[in-house]
């Protein structure tokens, strides 16, 4: 045939079946396994694996199990690896830095999705690919502008960038879904999917000079408000505009310095930053003040207060201030000044939800002042347990001044109780002091502060903890975090019982499937990949579950190994029955208890403008209501209070006032309780942790790009058993390096 001619057509005898039929040596091969073409998989045929296992490494394949084509094998492995180990080492010498290896990560399996698509369908997605065309095409020259790009196309761009950060197939993800709740996308990780995104799209925005983009950007809820967010960015021309991203400045930078060449994250420290804390009178700058006259300042006052109010109010207003007494509730809009007393013995007195309240009752573009005065200390000169009232007042205002930078705040605390005659003037005296710091102190008319002074710990003679093997030790949050880790150092010294808290409870039913799991994403591929559940929101809770209970169950055997005695129970500390019950129960079963570990706690951060009182109260009392009731049950029997607290209490930190005002509950109750009642009191005021505690991989990530060094873990956990060894202060600040930097980074995020 004519069609056939110069092609080197052969003629088939298509009457010979013999030719075409199926082999049974021919397999099909689709990269996820394997069969015979033709016929049932082999009995000793291997189906596709669902479940991760562990390899034997060389070591567990000994010379009785493997023969000379495995020895080959993994000499070759070896030889291989040590080439690409080599390769590295060198590129990361020539840039002045030596790196790990990346771990292997668990791969998710896509998601087999075909959906039924209508001609409308078709024509959106040839329209959604001319996205891929336009980003291609500009790639080397600059991005393309979300101005040009139609709210299908930029929405199939965030889809993709979505999926990438958090693991989830496209099809799984909803417009419309709870970013935090459903996605467990938080406010830096929102960063980072609009870091990504400005890969690919230029948004018309600068984050590093527009700190209002990035607090609008932590309000957003779902990905429809992120789109609709970028639609008015491209409305308004708001925001500044970035230069684009070409395949020449998108490689990673090397600044060179004089001093060498900088690349990557910061080396872990070779020294922790420790400062201690003295008391030293701090009398009033007469020679400098500030005016208050004309300012208008809200004085809430109970009834027991008429008084105090009164005295206060003629002191403030002989300074030409005006005052009004207010009622809760009151919109307070108008105010200079907010002013907050606290009488401790009286019976309605001011408590945390209160001030909470109050605040957002304010306009903080006009207020300029906020100062709380209390004399809680006083009372706990007469009584220890009254520590349990102590407020958060100290860290919620400061981390207050972080997020309104033209906020003035002070807290006033008095060991001796407030002289009513006298209050007023000390009231307008702090009022007009231009004096920057938050913490004052007063004995009598003897005016003090905490000074700061780096100090490194006489490790010379152990002075501080007593316990034996027989001593019983309750670890609040002991399976989470940084915590396991610190125990497990400490009890190699006092290897003890302890009895590790928390609200979760381990796995049951067998062994567990996913123990081998390290990490949250880990978790969550897997479970992808099995598919038994469909929806986001149901695929975090189990992670959550699983992630857990293997912190749990790996908290356990890390602490056993040391030769200390371990055991788990699940409480709620948050709920003072039921931790009570727990006391009890342990009380019950040891007899004593002898040491207290409060490392609990949770957060939850937001801005104040944008945080609930419940979601306050949740963060607040995870740490406060366990510690009252350590205080009502157990402050006669201890030998060791230790809690943990954060920098942010000392100095406060932005999306923090809830954790910041419960850590400073804890950093007062130290200074009252100090050699008054007999137990080592401490508290830990910890800087961000490297790998581990409150500080995720994307946190982790925005500190290291700032400069701010975290807490090895391990030389962190050596510090911890030294000062309990050693140490007698009731407070100490620890970080991985410069405070001053970390404060002002914290003023940042």
């Amino acid at each position: 045939m004519k069609m056939f001619e110069g092609r080197n057509a052969v003629l088939l005898d298509i009457s010979d079946t013999k030719l075409f039929t199926k082999k049974p040596t021919v397999w099909k091969i689709n990269g996820h396994y394997s069969r015979p073409l033709s016929g049932k998989m082999p009995a000793d045929g291997a189906y596709p694996i669902t479940k991760p296992f562990n390899l034997l490494n060389d070591r567990e394949m000994n010379n009785n199990n493997r023969g000379a084509a495995d020895d080959i094998m993994l000499e070759y492995l070896k030889g291989m690896n040590s080439v690409v180990q080599n390769q590295r080492d060198v590129m990361m010498s020539y840039f002045g830095q030596t790196a790990p290896m990346a771990s292997p990560q668990i791969q998710a399996r896509p998601v087999e999705y075909t959906p039924a698509i209508s001609q409308p369908q078709q024509v959106q997605l040839i329209e959604e690919n001319k996205v891929e065309n336009l980003v291609a095409e500009e790639v080397g020259s600059s991005l393309p502008s979300a101005a040009n790009l139609t709210t299908q196309q930029l929405t199939k761009i965030l889809l993709d960038v979505v999926s990438d950060k958090t693991g989830y197939p496209v099809e799984m993800l909803g417009m419309d879904m709870d970013m935090e709740a459903d996605l467990s996308i938080d406010s830096i990780k929102r960063i980072e999917i609009i870091g990504a995104l400005k890969e690919r799209v230029d948004i018309g925005i600068n984050f590093e000079e527009s700190e209002n983009a990035i607090e609008t950007l932590a309000s957003l809820k779902t990905l429809n408000e992120i789109i609709k967010w970028i639609a008015d960015l491209k409305q308004s021309g708001s925001g500044n505009p970035s230069k684009g991203l070409t395949v020449e400045n998108s490689i990673h930078v090397i600044e060179v310095e004089p001093s060498g060449v900088k690349i990557g994250p910061k080396e872990d420290v070779a020294e922790l930053t420790r400062l201690c804390f003295t008391l030293q009178e701090h009398a009033i700058d007469n020679s400098k003040s500030l005016s208050i006259e004309g300012k208008v300042f809200a004085l809430p006052v109970k009834e027991p207060l008429v008084a105090h109010g009164a005295e206060i109010k003629k002191a403030l207003e002989e300074k030409g201030a005006i005052v009004e007494i207010v009622a809760q509730g009151e919109d307070l809009t108008s105010f200079d000044g907010l002013i907050l007393v606290d009488i401790a013995g009286t019976s309605d007195r001011y408590n945390m939800k209160d001030l909470f309240d109050l605040t957002k009752k304010v306009d903080f573009a006009k207020m300029k002042w906020l100062f709380t005065f209390s004399d809680q200390m006083a009372q706990i000169e007469k009584d220890a347990e009254e520590v349990k009232n102590l407020q958060g007042y100290p860290g919620f205002i400061k981390s207050l001044a972080m997020e309104y930078p033209g906020l003035k705040v002070r807290n006033i605390a008095s060991v001796t109780p407030f002289d009513v005659k006298k209050l007023g003037n000390i009231v307008a005296e702090e009022l007009s002091a231009e004096d920057k710091s938050i913490d004052i102190f007063y004995d009598g008319d003897k005016r003090m502060h905490y000074a700061a002074k780096s100090e490194k710990l006489n490790s010379k003679e152990e002075v501080s903890t007593k316990l034996d093997k027989d001593s019983v030790v309750l670890v609040l949050g002991g399976a989470q975090g940084i915590t396991p880790e610190l125990i497990t150092q400490l009890a190699v010294d006092y290897p003890c019982n302890y009895i590790l808290v928390g609200r979760s409870k381990p796995m049951e039913g067998g062994e567990n499937p996913y123990s081998i799991l390290k990490t949250k994403d880990e978790i969550r591929k897997l479970l992808i990949h099995e598919g038994e559940y469909k929806k986001p929101a149901d695929i975090e809770k189990r992670v959550n579950e699983i992630y857990k209970s293997n912190q749990i169950n790996a908290a356990i055997e890390k602490v056993s190994v040391t030769g200390a005695k371990v055991a788990y129970r699940a409480a709620d500390v948050q709920d003072k029955d039921a931790f009570r019950e727990l006391i009890l129960d342990v009380r019950k079963e040891y007899g004593h208890i002898d040491g207290v570990i409060h490392a609990a706690g949770i957060l939850e951060d937001k801005l104040f403008s944008d945080k609930t009182w419940e979601s306050f109260e949740n963060v607040y009392n995870t740490k406060v209501n366990p510690l009252q009731v350590i205080v009502d049950e157990l402050l006669g029997e201890l030998k060791l209070l230790v809690m943990f607290s954060s920098v942010s209490a000392a100095y406060g930190n932005r999306g923090q006032c809830d954790y910041a005002a419960a850590n400073s509950v804890f950093e007062y109750t130290a200074i009252a309780l100090d050699k008054k009642s007999g137990i080592r009191v401490v508290a830990f005021d910890w800087g961000p942790w490297k790998g581990a505690g409150m500080v995720n991989a994307s946190l982790e990530s925005e500190f290291e790009k700032r400069g701010v060094s975290m807490i090895p873990l391990r030389l962190g956990g050596e510090y911890f058993v030294n000062e309990l060894k050693y140490g007698n202060e009731a407070e100490v600040l620890v970080m991985g390096g410069d405070v001053d930097n970390f404060v002002k980074i914290g003023s940042e995020l």
